[in-house]
This record gives C-alpha cells, sequence and structure tokens, in this order.
C-alpha cells in the first residue's frame, strides 16, 4: 500500500487505540481479532503518520509466522525512521538488527543496525534480544545463549501488555537456537558390574547360632594342645625308664671325621664358632 490516508487519521487513529486496548487487557497480536486488524491494515501507509499503525502490524504479523509480511510495514518504519523520536529510533535500529539476524539471516546488516542503537534509550530486553539473535547470527552461540538468558531475566523491562509474551517467545527461541548449537557435554558413564559378573552378595546376618560356633572353634585348640602336652609326657616318661644301652651314654652316630655346622651371632665380634663332632661323641668348637 503506497496511497497515503493523511486524511483519514482520524480513522487510523481510532483503529489503533482498538488494539492498544487489546495489548493493555494482555492479549497478544496474534489473538488480535481480525476485523480490527484489516480496518487498520487499510489505514496504514509510508507516512510519517502511520508509524504506531505499521508498529503494530509488524508485531502482528511477526506473532502469526508470517515474517514477509512483517517486513513490509517494518521497511515502511525505516523509511520514516529518521523523523521519528530518538528514543523510537534507537527502538527501531533494534527491532531491525533482530529480524536482519532472525530472520533474513544477514548478520552483516543485523551488526550495522545494532551499532546504530545508543547504549542508552531502548528496553533492556528489546536490547538483549537484538544482541542475542546478532551473536547467534555470527556463528557465537555461547555468547548469544548467555545474552538470551540476560533478556529473559529482564523482561520487566521489555514491552509491556500483550506484546511482553511476544517477546518473551522470541528469548526463549533464541535461548533455544544458541543451546542447540553447542556441543552436547561429555557423557558422564556410570560405574557398572562387568558382564558376566553378579553383584556381591549381601552379608548375612549374625545369627543365634554364631556365639555357640565361635565357642566350640574356642575350644577345639584348647583340647589339642592338652593332648598334645599329655602326649610328650608320656614320651618323656618312657625314655627316663628305657635302659641305657652298653657305655652309659647316648651317642649319636655319624660317618667318619662327623658332621660340622657353622652359626654365627650377630652380637658377637669374635667372629664364626665351628663346631665339630668327633667319633666319641664330643663338641670341639674352634673360632675362626
Amino acid at each position: 500500500m503506497t496511497d497515503c490516508t493523511c486524511g483519514r487519521a482520524n480513522d487510523r487513529a481510532a483503529a489503533a487505540e482498538a488494539l492498544d486496548r487489546l495489548i493493555e487487557c494482555g492479549l497478544r497480536p496474534r489473538e488480535w481479532d481480525g476485523p480490527s486488524v484489516e480496518r487498520l491494515r487499510g489505514l496504514a501507509d509510508a507516512c510519517l503518520a502511520s508509524v504506531e499503525a505499521n508498529l503494530l502490524l509488524y508485531y502482528r504479523f511477526l506473532d502469526t509466522g508470517e515474517p514477509e509480511q512483517a517486513a513490509v510495514h517494518l521497511n515502511r518504519l525505516l523509511d520514516v525512521g529518521e523523523r521519528v523520536a530518538p528514543a523510537f529510533q534507537a527502538e527501531l535500529a533494534l527491532t531491525a538488527a533482530y529480524f536482519a539476524a532472525r530472520h533474513a539471516g544477514d548478520a552483516e546488516a543485523a551488526r550495522a543496525w545494532l551499532a546504530q542503537a545508543p547504549p542508552d534509550g531502548a528496553h533492556a530486553a528489546l536490547r538483549a534480544q537484538a544482541e542475542a539473535a546478532v551473536l547467534i547470527a555470527e556463528g557465537r552461540y555461547s555468547a548469544g545463549r548467555d545474552v538470551a538468558e540476560a533478556g529473559l531475566l529482564n523482561l520487566r523491562d521489555g514491552l509491556l501488555g500483550g506484546l511482553s509474551s511476544v517477546q518473551a517467545d522470541a528469548l526463549r527461541e533464541l535461548l533455544d537456537r544458541a543451546t542447540a548449537a553447542l556441543p552436547a557435554p561429555p557423557a558422564v558413564l556410570a560405574c557398572s558390574t562387568p558382564a558376566g559378573e553378579s553383584e556381591p552378595a549381601a552379608r548375612p546376618a549374625p545369627s543365634a547360632a554364631a556365639p555357640a560356633a565361635r565357642e566350640t572353634l574356642a575350644a577345639g585348640p584348647t583340647l589339642g594342645l592338652g593332648m598334645a602336652i599329655a602326649l610328650v609326657a608320656i614320651v618323656t616318661l618312657v625314655i627316663a625308664v628305657m635302659p641305657l644301652p652298653r657305655g652309659g651314654s647316648l651317642r649319636i652316630s655319624s660317618p667318619s671325621g662327623g658332621p660340622s655346622f657353622t652359626r654365627t651371632d650377630p652380637t658377637d665380634d669374635i667372629g664364626p664358632i665351628h663346631i665339630s663332632i668327633c667319633k666319641d661323641g664330643c663338641q670341639v668348637e674352634s673360632v675362626h
């Protein structure tokens, strides 16, 4: 639509006011009634007086998923952007940066529009929306995700009424896009039992028979020791009463020359002692 409708300024103002009331009631643009939207659409043109009408229609078509129609009204706004108030110029530059990055896929143009927006003078959430879209279009997904998260926290400083829902959806969509583009975190391997092996059996609870079993085991070595002592005593008694062989001494038979042993006392400084057993059973020690 290129024909100027300046002569119908009152009709256009009334149509815009009707949609403004819907926004104040919390209705988002896609929920506006069709007749009111078509009425405003028939009165919106490229004149400076149609700035509000084109802005409302831009959000309407953006929320209904028609970015081509939204671009028509955004371009009309940009054509008269130099003649609007400075505060609205900043908002318009951020809007153009977001649209160029997200819907036109032109990261260079989006960055240029973003650079034209002054640091102050615009809603914090609207700036975050534009910055996040530009960063994601440039492939800087981690930074874009962080900015989108900050924008969601600053929605109270964003668009008002039903338009806030449109902005919240845009920020969440940017956040999801950035997160999906980032590499997945490394998987954490859970400890598991190797194949073929069973889980360790639970330790059985002690039973009433356990003390009795322990007493039985404790009594076993005591009984064995007593029998050993008794056997030693019997053998000793037998040896004591046995008659000694002729010669009157217990001799150890050995080959000629007798065996020899060497013992070393680590605490003795006189060296090893060599013990020899002679043929007659005597022991001869010699120090080396």
